[in-house]
């Protein structure tokens, strides 16, 4: 059906990393203690946007977050991940535990359903703490910090550090420690079937590509 076009668009993947010195720098000049905890959590525990804003403190369980709800066009989906390989005990970096409890001891409400990271809701859930919308915090929370670093918005949007966090990690540990992390389905039998995860590996490389970006600063 194709054979008589002669220009297909084939853009090519964007394959987009960030600095660590640029993570450092926005990680900084947030003063947000909830910001700042939202920012390091995308960044250092490669969360998808939408499990971002789906964690409840119920998730926050001591080193790990657990992965089991999603947020989409700011409502929580409860109960509902990506896949089955999404549902998931996710380490948490050591350096990115100070961040967890200090807006742990900030935060109104941190009893175990209520949103980690809430915003107020309008119309008619006026009043009510709901999921913030990716485009929202970005736009209000996170571009405004990396335009006064003059550092380009492209290069902070969640699917960037989560990218970033996937490219890093194969020189902090396996690839089945970054596949585990992320919590991708398997490309390959040799993956899938042959190499398994070893939780503690998972967490030693997540440290380690954590070290490596606050030693950039």
């Amino acid at each position: 059906p194709t054979r008589r076009s002669s220009d297909l668009d084939t853009r090519p993947p964007d394959k987009t990393v960030i600095p660590p010195s640029a993570i450092m720098q926005v990680l900084e000049a947030i003063s947000d203690p909830m910001d700042r905890c939202a920012f390091a959590v995308a960044v250092f525990c490669a969360l998808r946007t939408a499990e971002v804003f789906g964690l409840t403190w119920g998730c926050c369980q001591e080193q790990h977050l657990a992965i089991k709800h999603t947020a989409f066009e700011g409502r929580l989906q409860e109960n509902k991940v990506k896949t089955s390989d999404s549902r998931a005990l996710v380490p948490i970096p050591d350096l990115v535990q100070p961040y967890i409890q200090s807006w742990r001891s900030a935060c109104v409400d941190t009893s175990p359903h209520a949103l980690m990271f809430p915003t107020i809701g309008k119309g008619m859930r006026k009043g009510q703490n709901v999921p913030f919308e990716s485009t929202n915090f970005m736009e209000r929370r996170i571009y405004p910090i990396a335009d006064n670093l003059k550092i380009p918005r492209r290069l902070v949007k969640f699917q960037v550090l989560r990218r970033t966090a996937c490219t890093d990690l194969q020189f902090h540990g396996t690839l089945k420690d970054a596949q585990t992390a992320l919590r991708h389905q398997s490309s390959t039998t040799t993956s899938d079937v042959y190499m398994q995860p070893v939780p503690e590996s998972v967490k030693a490389a997540l440290n380690s590509r954590t070290r490596a970006v606050f030693n950039s600063a």
